[in-house]
């Protein structure tokens, strides 16, 4: 797995075209805040996108490539297609 996928815990990870390609790409945020006396809290996650070649191979893309940005203890992340086609993304924050 790449170094950006390794900061922090991913807790939600959602498999997406995000780069509108054709191709499937891995998509994830995380984070965990609870506490811990032997780790403390583990916040170096601000979202995760591995861009996808159609050929099972996926690379780790830089925030300012993508756009997608997730700061705090996110847990859930979900997709909706609206009725006009659009995906919404929806990120709980614990």
């Amino acid at each position: 797995m790449p170094k950006s996928t390794q900061l922090a815990p991913l807790f939600g990870i959602q498999v997406v075209d995000f780069k509108n390609d054709g191709n499937l790409d891995i998509v994830g945020v995380g984070n965990d805040y609870s506490p811990d006396p032997l780790t403390s809290q583990q916040d170096a996650c601000i979202g995760v996108v591995m861009e996808g070649d159609g050929k099972n191979n996926f690379t780790s893309a830089l925030l300012e490539r993508t756009g997608f940005l997730v700061r705090g203890d996110a847990k859930a992340f979900a997709t909706i297609t609206t009725v006009e086609n659009n995906i919404v993304y929806l990120i709980t924050q614990n």
